[in-house]
């Protein structure tokens, strides 16, 4: 039937089709056959959504071994996400003593200490292009810093002319069109040197557009000219809001560095961005969720597109999940998938350590989101805060709730 294909599209959808067929019957029989899969498909990013279905319920069976196997089986040629992602599991599956140290030692040399060598799994999980969250967790468990934070001095800049596109988006700003500056810059952003988009992400968040003003960046650091400078860095996670936000996590006993990550991932910044399901503002509050914080908060409910109001009671809702799981992780996936589920997962996945129950969460969304705010956080309290990126990871998955202090 593969002969029979017409096109490489045809041929990715028909080995996906018998790789998610033979998965139905046999898990064991689809991780053999993964490496023949993917050396004949011609996007391996095509199974990245299958891979993750397969090694969410893995963990969540605790079947460790059949896990290192998926390792071993697409080390090198899937996403570099899924690589990272599984190469984590093992080295925190080592690290427990879930997975045998000697078991392990039959696909990769190793010494006989299983800390020692998750150490090796942790440091294979630190892929470029993998994203932010394993680098840091890994990072964590390291003691070193995440390359992606090691700031260096901007690049010099001389010489070079400015293109025609350029010198029209340079004129805009200098007039105060930053948002004429902003679509013509998106639309030619393959004609815009790295500079350019720097000037225009820095004046749209002064002009109060941090979300685009993100996406600028978000282009920027996507090149493989990106350089991680302090300025770049801080646009691409700005302050927003910065004093009802700091005011609102002084008030309700939480680290700032954590409420702007929540906000950071939430709404970016937006105050009146509304959700399809109806979520509303910076901290995207459900309209019913707010009005029982702001009953338990004895006020009135406000308008929840006003940013002090919103973060306000988007602030007291995470002290309050904080309080009631005795612990930060926990919150983060109530706030996103609701205090029922969690309830349920807290039980179903019980000894599992956090880092590891992450991996376990059925919602994709829920494990994204937790990702997401915990790379954040600890982003926002190495900038800002003078927290190192471990010790923010350390926090979000201990028992103890998080205080204030930015020691």
């Amino acid at each position: 039937a593969l002969s029979l294909a017409d096109n490489e599209n045809s041929r990715d959808e028909m080995l996906w089709f018998l790789f998610d067929t033979t998965r139905d019957i046999s898990v064991d029989a689809a991780i053999d056959m993964i490496p023949k899969v993917l050396t004949e498909m011609s996007d391996p990013e095509y199974f990245t959504d299958a891979f993750e279905e397969i090694i969410t319920t893995l963990v969540q069976q605790r079947e460790w071994d059949r896990i290192l196997k998926l390792y071993t089986q697409t080390a090198g040629l899937t996403a570099p996400y899924i690589e990272a992602r599984l190469a984590y599991i093992c080295g925190a599956a080592l690290r427990e003593g879930f997975l045998d140290t000697a078991a392990a030692r039959v696909a990769f040399s190793g010494p006989d200490d299983g800390e020692a060598f998750a150490r090796i799994f942790f440091g294979y999980s630190m892929i470029e292009d993998a994203g932010r969250y394993y680098e840091i967790v890994a990072s964590q468990a390291l003691n070193i810093l995440p390359v992606s934070l090691s700031i260096v001095d901007p690049p010099d800049i001389a010489g070079a002319e400015a293109g025609d596109i350029e010198q029209l988006v340079s004129s805009y700003l200098a007039y105060g069109l930053v948002e004429r500056a902003y679509e013509t810059a998106y639309q030619a952003k393959d004609e815009i040197r790295d500079h350019v988009f720097v000037n225009l992400a820095s004046d749209l968040y002064d002009s109060g557009d941090v979300i685009n003003s993100i996406r600028i960046m978000s282009v920027l650091q996507d090149r493989f000219s990106f350089y991680t400078t302090r300025e770049n860095l801080e646009l691409i996670f700005p302050r927003g809001f910065r004093n009802e936000i700091e005011a609102a996590a002084e008030k309700n006993n939480i680290p700032p560095y954590l409420l702007f990550a929540l906000v950071r991932t939430e709404s970016a910044f937006t105050a009146d961005i509304r959700s399809s399901a109806g979520a509303v503002g910076l901290t995207q509050l459900m309209p019913a969720t707010a009005a029982e914080m702001a009953g338990r908060m004895r006020i009135d409910l406000p308008p929840l597109n006003d940013p002090a109001a919103n973060v306000d009671i988007g602030a007291y809702y995470l002290r309050y999940l904080i309080d009631r799981y005795n612990r930060v992780s926990h919150a983060v996936f109530a706030y996103n998938a609701g205090p029922g589920r969690m309830n349920s997962w807290r039980e179903r996945y019980l000894g599992l350590p956090q880092d590891l129950l992450l991996e376990a969460v059925p919602f994709t969304e829920t494990r994204y989101y937790g990702r997401r705010v915990l790379a954040y956080a600890s982003i926002y309290g190495y900038l800002y805060y003078g927290l190192q990126p471990g010790a923010i990871v350390h926090r979000f998955f201990t028992e103890e709730p998080e205080g204030t202090d930015t020691e």
